[in-house]
C-alpha cells in the first residue's frame, strides 16, 4: 500500500513538470538538429585534408552535440592554421600585399669579332622584367610602373672618350639617349606598365651617331647596367627592383681595320729589377717581373704559364703557392701551384692590353711553404716565362697571337731556399769621432736581424774601411786598430773574437758564434784608432762598407772560413747544430750586403 501510494505520488510530480516545460523542449530539439545539420555541411565543405582528419577516430559525424563538433573545428584550424570559414576582411582592414621587380640581365655576345664603325645599333644587352608579389589572392596587389634605366661606360682610352657621339636605344621606348659627362646615363621609360606577375623583356643596344666625328677610333669599351626604378601605379609608392645576372656587358669593339700598319705583335720586358736572394720558410717574395705591350691590335691575356728551369721539379714541394699580379694596382689575377715545375695561371677575368698604350706592369710572387724540410734546405730555383706560355689574343683579329709574334726579354734570378735568412741594414751613425786618442773609437754602426720564423747566427763579418785625410794608427792599418762592440740599452759590450786585415778589407771572427733574435734588430758598432795626417781636419773622413760575397759557399764553419768568404752565418738548420754542422753558408744572396758605401764625417759636417 505504501509503495503504491509512492509512484502515485512521483507521477503527479512527473506531469507538473513536463507541463512546465512542454512549450520548451520542441524549441530545444530543433535548434538542436540545426546547429548540428550546420555543422555537417560545413564539414563536407573543407579540403581533403579536413576531410581525412575529421574520419578518424577523433571524430564521428554521425554522433556528438553541436558543442562537440564545434570544439572538434576549432581543434582542427589551430593544428592546421586553415580557417573554417573564409569570409572576407572587411575593406578597411585589408592592405596590399608586399610586391617587388626583379630583372635578369643578360649581356649579348657580339656576333662579330669586330664592330665596324658605322650607325647600325651594337646589341649589349637583354633585361627580363617581372613583377613579382605574394601569391595571395585575397590580398590586393596593385600594378607598378617602371620609370627608369641607368647605365654607365667605362674605359679610360679610345672611342669611350667619344660620350658624345654614343647613343643608347631601348626597344620599344622611342628615342635615343646621350651619356652625361660622367659617363652615366639615366633614360625616362615614361611609365612603362607591369601588373602583377607580368613579364616584360627589353633589349639594350649601343650605335655611333656619326661615325665621321668620332675622333678617338679605333677602340673598345664596355657598359654597365647600374639599376632600375619602380613605384606603384596608384599611390606613387616606391617599389624595389632586385637585380640578378651580370650587369657588365662584353667587350664592345669598335675597329674598322684592325690591323693597319703591319702584324698584331705582343712584347714582355722587365717592369723593375729583381734581385736573386734567399728565401726562408713561409716567406712570400717578387720573384720575376715583365712588362706587356701590344701593337697594330688590343689584346687580351688570357693564361701564363711559369716554369722553373733550375730545381727539376722541386719546386712542387717547397713553394705552396704561385700568383701573377698587376703591379700598379695590386690585384691579385690568378693562383696556382707547381705540378712538375710548371704553375698555369688562367686569369679569372681576361686582362686587356690596349695597343701603342701604357704598358701593364704584371708581378709573379711565390709563397713558401711554412716548413722546409732538411733535404730541401739550400735548394736553389729560376722562374722565367717563354712566348708559348703566354696565350693572348688580338680583340680586333679575334685569334690567338702567335708565338713568332711575341717579343721577350726577360731578367731571371736565381733564388736560394733556407730555413731562416739573416739581414743586414745600417744604423743611426755617429754625428764625429776624434783621433788621436790611442784607443779605437765608434765610427760606424750597423744592425743584424733575423728574418725568418727561427733565430740565425752570425760566424764572420768583414769590412771595407778607408779613411780620409787621416791614417790608421802608427801610419798602417793592423789588427790592433779594429774591435766590434754590441750596444744594448745605450752600453757598449765587446764582442770576443779576433780580426785579421787583408789590405783595406779588416775581417772579424768572433770566438763563439753571435746569435741573432728574429724578435728584434740586434745593434753593433764597428770602433777604429785613427791620427791625424795633417791638413784641414774638417776634411777629414771615414769611408766605411760591410763586405758580401759572389759566390755561394756551404759546409761547416770552418770550411767556409777556409774558402776566403767574407761574411758567414747559419740559418740554424742544422740537426744538431754546431760549428761543425753543415749549415754555414756565406754571404751570397744575404739581404743588404754588400751594404752602401757609408761616408762618415770627423767633425760630423
Amino acid at each position: 500500500m505504501k509503495d503504491r501510494r509512492f509512484w502515485l505520488t512521483a507521477l503527479v510530480l512527473l506531469l507538473t513538470v513536463n507541463t512546465a516545460e512542454a512549450a520548451w523542449f520542441p524549441s530545444f530539439w530543433t535548434d538542436w538538429l540545426e546547429k548540428y545539420n550546420e555543422a555537417r555541411v560545413e564539414l563536407k565543405k573543407q579540403p581533403l585534408e579536413y576531410n581525412r582528419f575529421y574520419r578518424g577516430t577523433r571524430f564521428r559525424r554521425s554522433s556528438g552535440t553541436p558543442r562537440d563538433v564545434q570544439e572538434q573545428h576549432d581543434e582542427y584550424e589551430a593544428r592546421t592554421s586553415v580557417p573554417l570559414r573564409r569570409t572576407p576582411a572587411p575593406a578597411s582592414q585589408r592592405s596590399n600585399a608586399e610586391s617587388f621587380v626583379r630583372v635578369n640581365v643578360t649581356p649579348i655576345r657580339p656576333s662579330e669579332p669586330i664592330r665596324l664603325i658605322d650607325e647600325d645599333p651594337v646589341r649589349i644587352f637583354s633585361l627580363g622584367f617581372r613583377h613579382a608579389g605574394e601569391d595571395d589572392s585575397l590580398r590586393f596587389t596593385p600594378a607598378v610602373t617602371l620609370d627608369t634605366l641607368s647605365f654607365q661606360v667605362f674605359g679610360n682610352r679610345g672611342i669611350s672618350q667619344d660620350l658624345d657621339n654614343l647613343r643608347l636605344i631601348v626597344e620599344g621606348v622611342e628615342g635615343e639617349f646621350e651619356f652625361e659627362e660622367d659617363k652615366t646615363l639615366t633614360l625616362n621609360l615614361n611609365g612603362l606598365r607591369l601588373a602583377r606577375g607580368e613579364s616584360r623583356t627589353l633589349t639594350v643596344s649601343l650605335k655611333v651617331f656619326d661615325p665621321s666625328a668620332t675622333a678617338h677610333k679605333p677602340g673598345t669599351l664596355r657598359v654597365r647596367f647600374l639599376g632600375a626604378t619602380a613605384q606603384t601605379e596608384l599611390g606613387n609608392e616606391t617599389v624595389s627592383v632586385k637585380r640578378l645576372g651580370t650587369p657588365i656587358s662584353d667587350q664592345i669593339v669598335f675597329d674598322p681595320d684592325p690591323v693597319t700598319t703591319g702584324t698584331p705583335e705582343f712584347s714582355a720586358r722587365p717592369a723593375t729589377q729583381v734581385h736573386g736572394q734567399m728565401l726562408s720558410a713561409g716567406s712570400e717574395a717578387l720573384v720575376l717581373t715583365l712588362n706587356l705591350s701590344a701593337y697594330y691590335d688590343d689584346m687580351l691575356l688570357r693564361e701564363v704559364t711559369v716554369a722553373d728551369t733550375l730545381s727539376s721539379g722541386g719546386v712542387d714541394a717547397f713553394i705552396d703557392r704561385v700568383s701573377l699580379q698587376n703591379l700598379k694596382t695590386g690585384d691579385v689575377l690568378a693562383t696556382g701551384r707547381f705540378v712538375n715545375g710548371d704553375a698555369r695561371l688562367k686569369l679569372s677575368s681576361r686582362l686587356q692590353i690596349d695597343r701603342g698604350g701604357e704598358t701593364v706592369p704584371l708581378g709573379v710572387f711565390v709563397q713558401l711553404d711554412d716548413r722546409i724540410r732538411a733535404d730541401q734546405i739550400n735548394a736553389q730555383f729560376r722562374l722565367t716565362i717563354e712566348p708559348e706560355d703566354l696565350i693572348v689574343q688580338g680583340i680586333g683579329s679575334g685569334t690567338d697571337v702567335p708565338d713568332s709574334h711575341k717579343n721577350f726579354s726577360l731578367d731571371t734570378e736565381t733564388f736560394t731556399v733556407v730555413q731562416n735568412t739573416l739581414g743586414v741594414s745600417l744604423g743611426s751613425q755617429p754625428d764625429g769621432f776624434g783621433v788621436g786618442t790611442g784607443q779605437p773609437e765608434t765610427v760606424f754602426r750597423f744592425q743584424l736581424k733575423a728574418g725568418g720564423r727561427q733565430d740565425a747566427a752570425l760566424g764572420r763579418i768583414s769590412f771595407r774601411v778607408t779613411p780620409e785625410g787621416m791614417d790608421f794608427r802608427g801610419g798602417s792599418i793592423s789588427p790592433d786598430d779594429f774591435r766590434l762592440v754590441q750596444e744594448v740599452n745605450g752600453q757598449q759590450y765587446l764582442q770576443p773574437g779576433t780580426f785579421s786585415v787583408s789590405g783595406t778589407t779588416a775581417t772579424f771572427d768572433p770566438t763563439r758564434e753571435i746569435l741573432l733574435s728574429r724578435r728584434e734588430n740586434a745593434q753593433f758598432a764597428l770602433q777604429v784608432a785613427l791620427e791625424s795626417a795633417g791638413g784641414n781636419p774638417r776634411a777629414d773622413s771615414l769611408v766605411v762598407q760591410i763586405v758580401g760575397d759572389d759566390t755561394r759557399d756551404v759546409g761547416t764553419l770552418g770550411n767556409v772560413r777556409s774558402s776566403g768568404a767574407n761574411f758567414i752565418w747559419s740559418d740554424l738548420s742544422g740537426s744538431p747544430h754546431g760549428t761543425s754542422s753543415a749549415d754555414w753558408m756565406s754571404g751570397y744572396q744575404v739581404p743588404g750586403l754588400p751594404s752602401l758605401t757609408t761616408v762618415i764625417k770627423r767633425y760630423g759636417e
